[in-house]
């Protein structure tokens, strides 16, 4: 039988997507961590629903949530919450919302790993999502569209050994009853706060040596995670909006999604604010597209063709002289076998030596 809270979660949504008269999403948020999460949701556009804005999910539990179509918002994972008993006041030690309650808001305390959306562009028909660590990192976290086939929707997020990479004192957010264990990490940017560990002002700041030691800590373990201000336009991934209705959340992803993240994406698609290949106009100096016909070692179809026509006489000629060679053996070794009357196999040995 179904628990109680297995059959709240299944009303709520059912309520969910009657509200939003059939222009619904769904986003499934999934905890496979060993440890309970605390998610929360802020809708920055768009209908977002209310009631789930905040809540709690155990070990291997899941929770499905019903958005509008066209909306923007983010969601993420808070750790190690608990209420104060006298003063009845919710917090967590990673990712807080400050309400002092579990219901959330558009606040957070970093860091936290993001996982942010906008749904059915204007005009573009398009989702974008990312997954980012541009404030730092608190929990592994992947987004997946749920599609059959469809490899320009692809999953992405970020897996992050918080002991190994995050070797940085200053960086290093500590538990509250332990200061050994490291329960996030914040961000270089948030920490120092230069341009040159921020690289939000131009691009020359994100090729200077400092940077570089600050980009390197969530790039290269989390590839296809927004790691800067500049760097959404690699990391920041889109799916027809007619492909998919709904979203895979999953903190702690599997260790074959993990593998997958570590590596970066096959293609970087475009971000939300940048034109459309399909709309640049092209320049007057462009060179025309290789083809196959002037491609350097293809041949033409003529040559082709003049090739076949000398290639098959010439085989049935040389298989025709075979056949015949054949028969004619076959002919004079029945003959020697007749006129000599040795046997079969004394006639092998004496042709043979």
């Amino acid at each position: 039988m179904a628990s109680f809270a297995q059959t709240w979660s299944l009303l709520s949504l059912i309520l969910q997507i009657i509200m939003f008269s059939g222009n619904a999403k769904t986003l499934t948020i999934t905890n496979n961590c060993s440890y309970t999460v605390w998610p929360a949701i802020a809708t920055t556009s768009g209908t977002g629903s209310t009631n789930d804005s905040g809540f709690l999910l155990r070990e291997g539990q899941s929770n499905v949530v019903a958005v509008s179509t066209e909306w923007t918002g983010r969601v993420w994972g808070r750790t190690l919450c608990s209420t104060n008993q006298s003063t009845g006041n919710f917090s967590c030690q990673t990712g807080d919302c400050t309400t002092g309650n579990i219901q959330c808001n558009s606040s957070y305390v970093k860091p936290a790993t993001l996982a942010e959306f906008s749904l059915s562009q204007t005009n573009i028909n398009e989702d974008f999502y990312d997954v980012s660590v541009v404030h730092g990192y608190n929990l592994p976290l992947s987004v997946a569209p749920n599609v059959d086939s469809a490899p320009e929707c692809t999953a992405t997020g970020c897996v992050f050994d918080l002991q190994k990479s995050c070797q940085l004192a200053e960086l290093r957010v500590v538990s509250k009853t332990n200061n050994s264990i490291i329960i996030g990490c914040k961000s270089p940017c948030d920490v120092f706060g230069t341009d040159q560990f921020c690289c939000n002002s131009s691009v020359s700041d994100c090729q200077r040596s400092n940077f570089s030691l600050g980009s390197s800590i969530f790039k290269r373990p989390c590839p296809r995670a927004v790691s800067y201000a500049l760097d959404d336009d690699t990391d920041t991934f889109t799916c027809d909006d007619s492909r998919t209705s709904s979203y895979n959340i999953t903190f702690c992803p599997s260790a074959a999604m993990s593998r997958l993240l570590s590596t970066p994406a096959s293609q970087a698609l475009q971000p939300a604010f940048a034109p459309k290949p399909d709309t640049l106009s092209p320049t007057t100096n462009s060179k025309t597209k290789p083809t196959h016909q002037n491609l350097p070692g293809n041949i033409s179809k003529g040559k082709v063709h003049t090739a076949l026509l000398v290639a098959f006489p010439t085989a049935a000629g040389v298989l025709i002289f075979v056949l015949v060679g054949i028969y004619l053996c076959i002919s004079k070794r029945k003959a020697i076998e007749k006129f000599s009357g040795k046997s079969h196999f004394r006639l092998y040995i004496m042709v043979e030596y």
